[in-house]
């Protein structure tokens, strides 16, 4: 560097960003094999939000966001279960047309509720 370069550089302090814990951590499901976890909410979304849900491989998160939508709109939950710490299965229906007023007023451009069987099936491994 010249020294006309080194003059031009300017440091400014770290910026000072508080870590919020997560305290609100009812109903998060939990998969884990070795370093990888994956914390979702009971339908098995990750949302970018204050409890950190994500997939996390060591201490760093891999994946921040994904949702399931049907129509736009979020299925009803009908079962979910971890059948090991690293696998899970979650049973899902789309709603019916009486959650969404829009498919009342074109009931045709709806698919009719509960006719779809949506199976969220989660694995971790190596």
């Amino acid at each position: 560097m010249t020294q006309l370069e080194t003059a031009r550089l300017r440091f400014l302090p770290a910026r000072s960003v508080p870590i919020v814990k997560a305290t609100d951590l009812g109903s998060v499901q939990v998969l884990k094999h070795g370093n990888r976890f994956l914390l979702t909410d009971s339908f098995g979304d990750i949302h970018p939000d204050s409890r950190g849900l994500g997939l996390y491989d060591g201490d760093t998160r891999v994946l921040a966001c994904s949702v399931l939508r049907i129509s736009g709109v979020r299925p009803v939950l009908l079962q979910a279960s971890v059948g090991a710490n690293y696998r899970g299965g979650i049973q899902m229906t789309n709603p019916s047309a009486d959650r969404n007023p829009e498919a009342k007023v074109h009931p045709l451009d709806e698919l009719v509720g509960r006719t779809l069987g949506i199976s969220r099936d989660r694995l971790l491994g190596a």
